[in-house]
């Protein structure tokens, strides 16, 4: 991030490819009820990536507060949504594998010819 400045009550971030993002107060955590001198009174971080409101003892993620902001899902919050996701074939999947007595255990297979010994 290249600028950041307070403008009617919404913080713009200018962003060095030229992208500026205007984010309403209400959307960042920690500085809904500050005062607009509290709010004014931030530094940039981190060569522009981390926002510090000192006397609010407030820190954000410029690349986190713009994901969250804009509905970014990560790679990672995606894979956890869709496994959680129910649908009737992973449903009747289920109840398939419960009434088998549940998934299989894993097998530890030892390398051939090695023999394990165990001390009584």
């Amino acid at each position: 991030m290249k600028k950041a400045y307070w403008d009617a009550g919404a913080l713009v971030l200018e962003l060095r490819d030229g992208v500026t993002v205007t984010v309403p107060r209400r959307k960042i955590p920690g500085l809904r009820r500050a005062s607009a001198g509290a709010l004014a009174d931030f530094d940039i971080e981190g060569g522009g990536a981390y926002l510090h409101w000192e006397t609010l003892d407030v820190d954000h993620s410029v690349p986190v507060l713009l994901a969250d902001v804009l509905g970014v899902v990560t790679a990672r919050e995606a894979a956890r949504r869709a496994g959680s996701v129910s649908s009737p074939k992973k449903a009747a999947a289920a109840a398939s594998n419960g009434r088998k007595g549940g998934r299989p255990r894993e097998k530890h297979h030892e390398p051939a010819g090695k023999k394990r010994t165990i001390a009584a």
